[in-house]
C-alpha cells in the first residue's frame, strides 16, 4: 500500500489509496461491478487498510 508523505499532513483534504485493480467489461452490469468490488475489498491488504481507516476515524 502506498500513501504519500503529503497525505499525512493534517491540512490534507484527501488522499488516494492505491489497491489492486479489476477489469470490468460492462459497467452497466451491476452484478459484475458488485462482484468485482467484493473481490477487491476482500483482499487481505485492503482489509488492513479498512481496519486502519476505522481506527483512525475512531480517534
Amino acid at each position: 500500500m502506498k500513501i504519500s508523505a503529503r497525505a499525512k499532513n493534517p491540512d490534507a483534504s484527501y488522499t488516494r489509496i492505491y489497491t489492486s485493480t479489476s477489469n470490468i467489461g460492462d459497467w452497466s452490469d451491476t452484478k459484475e461491478v458488485l462482484e468485482s468490488m467484493n473481490v477487491l475489498i476482500g483482499e487481505v491488504e485492503c482489509q488492513g487498510v479498512v481496519e486502519l481507516l476505522v481506527d483512525i476515524a475512531g480517534e
